[in-house]
């Protein structure tokens, strides 16, 4: 593996070498030896699971021997210790025969942990980029029928994995997976699901983190904080990922979004209630209600910075750490992404420029935008039904 500096804050790794699970593994003796005479014998065994604690148990038996200075191997239990043992044999020739014997002169023990490793997305080199993206573009193409069938029962495909999200957040008693504590249990539960069904189509992938505070720091220091810049210099938006912010690149651009019986919006499509967007392909907007989506975030919010980090990580209450981790250190990155947009794009500022400033329609905008759950769920507006009879359009009444 590469810089594994992070695994010593892990204390049932203290003692161990790290092996990953189903990736051709080498391992290697070195020292002095004579090539001729010198034979290297490897005893590979599966013992206990990382979570056992009783030292008594007896070790599961799957032992593996190999022969060879240099021999390759191929883990498949996470999770698990295995015990390494090198025989190290000389061979001599028998007296007065032609036979040869192997005399044991040394053993080598090591301790080996098969364990997955979660990398930055910019640590994975291209294979291990073009296997995930290929895996995770299988639920976008493969129905649930075919997908079980070729890759087990913890397949899902994409609709699927939508709905777990809208059932819980798009209730109509309360949002199960933001505004409380059930934020990070929840968002952790779906990404350990998801990353399940990535596993199930290829199992030696682990989703990896995206460290968007490294674009920040980037904007802060070499940009002027200028967060338009998000766009252009984010590793996501590049060609070895999803393409351009503006024109997503294939096969991502032939998503479409199916119909769905669990929370949808009116128009029958997996978006939450509030969501009036009738078109079925993926939407990104710059902009929030006709607003540019970067300076409302520096003017009126904060963006997701290590500072943002910092102080979030800094309070000491449970509860309030929940609540600060859901704003600038995870929500700013949705606005970045998604963005805003429909007939709030000219409506705020035909309607309130007479009255109010620009900075001040915009906070209007931007209050409203997060308002529009909480006017459902308090029963002022009900998003199942439109005013209009337009295919494509959604008005709403009180």
């Amino acid at each position: 593996p590469d810089d594994l500096d992070s695994l010593t804050y892990y204390s049932f790794l203290s003692d161990s070498n790290v092996v990953e699970p189903h990736r051709l593994t080498t391992l290697k003796v070195f020292g002095d030896f004579d090539e001729g005479t010198t034979k290297f014998a490897w005893d590979i065994r599966r013992e206990l699971k990382v979570s056992t604690t009783s030292q008594d148990k007896p070790a599961e038996v799957e032992s593996t021997r190999l022969w060879g200075r240099e021999v390759e191997r191929v883990f498949t239990s996470a999770g698990y210790h295995y015990e390494i043992k090198v025989t190290i044999y000389t061979t001599s020739q028998l007296e007065d025969t032609n036979s040869m014997a192997l005399v044991e002169t040394a053993q080598i023990k090591q301790k080996a942990t098969c364990v997955y490793v979660r990398r930055e997305l910019r640590a994975l080199n291209h294979i291990d980029r073009a296997e995930l993206l290929s895996a995770m573009w299988i639920p976008y193409s493969t129905s649930m029928k075919e997908g079980v069938s070729k890759y087990g029962s913890e397949y899902l495909d994409v609709l699927s994995i939508n709905s777990m999200h809208n059932y819980w957040a798009a209730d109509y008693e309360c949002d199960h997976l933001h505004d409380g504590n059930g934020f990070a249990t929840q968002h952790l539960a779906l990404t350990i699901r998801y990353e399940a069904v990535i596993q199930a189509i290829n199992p030696k992938i682990v989703m990896p983190y995206w460290e968007y505070t490294i674009e920040s720091a980037n904007i802060i220091t070499n940009h002027e904080s200028n967060f338009d810049k998000f766009y252009e210099l984010s590793v996501v938006f590049s060609s070895d990922w999803f393409g351009p912010f503006d024109t997503q690149q294939e096969p991502w651009s032939e998503i479409q979004l199916a119909k769905s019986t669990v929370r949808n919006n009116v128009f029958g499509l997996s978006r939450a209630p509030w969501n009036f967007a009738h078109e079925t392909n993926v939407l990104r907007y710059r902009e929030r209600c006709g607003f540019n989506t970067a300076k409302m975030l520096m003017d009126m919010e904060e963006p997701a910075t290590c500072s943002a980090f910092a102080d979030t990580l800094d309070v000491t209450a449970f509860q309030d750490f929940q609540v600060e981790l859901m704003h600038a250190p995870h929500g700013s990155i949705h606005i970045l992404l998604g963005g805003i947009a429909g007939g709030c794009d000219h409506t705020y500022k035909e309607q309130l420029s007479e009255h109010f400033t620009d900075n001040a329609i915009a906070r209007i905008a931007q209050l409203s935008a997060i308002a529009v759950k909480g006017l459902w769920r308090a029963g002022y507006v009900d998003y199942t039904k439109c005013t209009t009879d337009s295919e494509d359009k959604c008005d709403q009444a009180c």
